[in-house]
């Protein structure tokens, strides 16, 4: 045990953080994704149905009505105005407060033509604009800490938070008739609950109310990735959306629990990208990036075959996750899974854009395969059904990947930037190599021989290479370090 508190002891600031970011990342994945069991066997697929087009909704909104401020050009600019974190963390925050309630103005004169475009009432509506009040605050907040490496405080507030989400739901559907409702209330209450100290603490030490500098810049690099944003939110909400008005409401329930499933695998991906992308800007500002690549490598190989893994189980998954009338959503597994690995692959072409505040690139990339996966939902959801949709959401990403490989390429030829950051034959062999078991693992599904083998060789192989991982793994450690 001391050996073990030894080695951890010696790690290095940014190893550290990215461990417990991980591992809170799971823990809070994990608790949202126990909602799933709880809330499968108490809806009808009907309700859960509903709910999920309601989160589609939500998404859609928090792009209109917080710009993501908290996201990317929050941790760029976290870099770049160093000298004034606290200046710049106080303006944010007040600018998202103003860029909300002007939203729910706008929405209150125009209601009427919204709610029919929506399909939801004015309470559903609301309650959205009251979580996005507060959706803002968190992201701030938890960008400022992850960027500092001050990882104790964002486990105990993003552990606490999950904890009481699900309790809070849970409860409301456990004792409430309109199920749905109950729940996405109680979703409001403590987002409120939990945020309303956050909002205080963001606003601590040199308080900003407006910056026209801050201000200008979060305009200028934020509306053009508006639609980027929003076009991405379609990519992966608008299937609920159109599976709901082609096929139905019940269907979109059953694909909505496979795609919740899924993106569980995120929570890998996720804390990687939001550990690295500071780092990486790091590098890129010091001009020293020989060992990006050969993390990105690594990481990308790690997370696309934890989503092989997870292919390989998706059967027992489903099983345990909801009752046997959502055993349709295995089929939808695979191209789920392989869309997150995607995903992660073209997030450090998506990051070197973000440094470079081409955000304009990367909105044209997003829109595009947007209308694609539009597109294709509406030609082939009618003639195969509900599960085309996870194929056409996969084929829309590796388009988008493509896209954005092309925009890095002219992103860093138009700023004379020559250091090679991704190393696309190496990305390309390992993506297509662990994406193509996945599709084909899908097609032998009901053999359980051929499934667990597959599960057990590439553990079987990890054991025998153990000192060779290790390895690897320390020179990674190191690398980081530097």
């Amino acid at each position: 045990m001391m050996k073990i508190r030894k080695r951890y002891d010696g790690l290095p600031l940014p190893v550290r953080a990215a461990l417990w970011f991980t591992v809170c990342n799971i823990i809070q994945k994990g608790i949202s994704f126990l909602t799933l069991p709880v809330y499968t066997r108490l809806m009808s697929t009907e309700e859960y149905g509903m709910y999920q087009v309601f989160l589609s909704w939500l998404e859609i909104f928090e792009i209109l009505a917080t710009f993501r401020l908290g996201w990317g050009g929050y941790v760029v600019g976290l870099t770049k105005f160093e000298d004034d974190r606290d200046g710049y963390t106080s303006s944010m925050q007040t600018l998202s407060l103003f860029i909300t309630l002007l939203t729910f103005v706008l929405y209150m004169a125009a209601a009427p033509v919204i709610d029919r475009i929506t399909g939801l009432d004015r309470f559903m509506t609301s309650v959205i604009f009251g979580i996005l009040l507060f959706i803002p605050a968190m992201q701030i907040w938890m960008q400022r800490r992850r960027t500092e490496y001050r990882y104790r405080s964002v486990i105990v507030v993003s552990v606490l938070f999950s904890l009481a989400s699900f309790l809070g739901g849970c409860t409301a559907a456990v004792t409430s008739a309109g199920k749905a409702s109950a729940v996405v209330f109680s979703r409001f209450v403590i987002q409120a609950l939990a945020c309303l100290p956050l909002i205080l603490a963001n606003c601590r030490g040199r308080f900003v109310f407006y910056d026209s500098r801050y201000w200008k810049r979060a305009f200028i690099f934020n509306l053009p990735l508006l639609p980027y944003y929003l076009s991405m939110v379609l990519l992966h909400s608008a299937d609920k959306i159109m599976i709901q008005n082609i096929i139905g409401i019940s269907e979109a329930g059953i694909y909505g629990a496979a795609y919740t499933i899924s993106m569980c695998m995120q929570i890998f991906s996720q804390a990687v990208n939001q550990t690295i992308q500071p780092w990486m800007f790091r590098k890129m500002k010091q001009g020293c990036v020989k060992a990006v690549p050969r993390v990105i490598h690594l990481t990308l190989f790690m997370i696309a075959g934890a989503n092989f893994l997870f292919t390989a189980l998706a059967p027992e998954i489903i099983a345990a996750a909801a009752p046997p009338r959502y055993y349709d959503a295995v089929k939808i597994i695979p191209p789920l899974s392989a869309s997150v690995a995607v995903m992660y692959f073209y997030q450090h072409f998506v990051n070197v854009e973000f440094y470079f505040e081409e955000s304009r690139l990367t909105s044209a990339a997003s829109v595009g395969a947007a209308v694609m996966n539009i597109l294709l939902n509406r030609y082939l959801i009618p003639r195969f059904g509900y599960c085309a949709a996870g194929y056409t959401t996969m084929i829309s990403y590796l388009f988008f990947a493509g896209i954005h490989y092309l925009f890095m390429k002219r992103v860093c030829k138009k700023r004379g930037y020559r250091e090679k950051i991704c190393d696309i034959r190496v990305m390309l062999s390992i993506l297509v190599f662990f994406q193509g078991l996945s599709i084909a693992l899908s097609a032998v599904y009901e053999k359980r021989a051929v499934r667990y083998a597959a599960v057990m060789l590439p553990v079987v192989f990890a054991f025998l290479k153990r000192r060779r991982i290790k390895a690897v793994l320390c020179g990674m450690r190191k690398e980081l370090q530097e």
